[in-house]
């Protein structure tokens, strides 16, 4: 059986940013003999429905303004050696502002693959450059995080009467993003129960920190859920069931 796409849309709760998830769902899973498992498995990879906003001096306003990525990079070749930058608008008069992302550097210490990115404006990669929080807090001293999170989750392994389930959680592009939130609005769950259930030990993070939950969503993160609730196990299953 083929893996398929499933699309969702849900909204934080307070702040009615969209969290967009196209799931992939893979039914070459692990079973056991009697063609169950107990143990549900999920990777989200999360990536920016929009780069994060820093403040620069607008030219056109003549005062400081967020500036929006637009999505395009400008590349300069002086000799033997390179100049790029990200391009970014004003968001009140549309005033352009470029952000650097090396400069006078030797063609063959550029890497063939950031060069590529730069000269063809490939999305992905200048979204992963435009989310780079070190890069922005060189250049700008007020950055306003990004809005919404695309969410595209992978059943690694499937459980068809599933009590437990573990997340992991992939986030190389740098969303900022709460963890109880991300959680809240993708399974469908109040930050406040997400709580209770921690305390009761049906929520569990690794690595786990003070106040983890309202820290925001690392790559690298795992998180159990156990003996879940019917509504979550509702979300996971729908993700988990195999069609008619």
């Amino acid at each position: 059986m083929k893996p398929f796409w499933q699309t969702a849309v849900c909204r934080f709760p307070s702040t009615g940013h969209a969290v967009l998830g196209a799931r992939l769902v893979d039914f070459r899973f692990l079973e056991g003999q009697d063609g169950m498992s107990l143990h549900l498995k999920v990777r989200w990879t999360l990536t920016p429905l929009s780069a994060p906003r820093p403040w620069h001096m607008c030219g056109g306003c003549g005062r400081a303004r967020a500036f929006s990525f637009s999505g395009k990079a400008r590349l300069n070749a002086n000799s033997q050696r390179l100049d790029a930058w990200l391009i970014y608008k004003c968001t009140s008069c549309n005033a352009t502002w470029n952000l650097p992302v090396f400069e006078r550097s030797p063609v063959k210490s550029v890497p063939p693959a950031l060069l590529e990115a730069m000269e063809a404006n490939l999305s992905a990669p200048l979204m992963a450059l435009a989310c780079n929080a070190g890069r922005l807090r060189q250049h700008s001293a007020r950055i306003d995080p990004p809005e919404g999170v695309h969410i595209v989750s992978q059943v690694l392994q499937n459980a068809r009467f599933c009590e437990d389930a573990e997340l992991s959680l992939v986030n190389t592009s740098g969303c900022h993003v709460r963890l109880d939130r991300l959680l809240g609005a993708a399974l469908g769950v109040p930050r406040s129960a997400l709580q209770g259930y921690m305390q009761e030990g049906r929520l569990e993070v690794w690595p786990d920190t003070r106040k983890v939950l309202s820290r925001p969503a690392r790559d690298g993160q795992t998180i159990m859920l156990r003996q879940m609730p019917e509504e979550v196990r509702g979300r996971l299953a729908q993700e988990a069931a195999v069609p008619a």
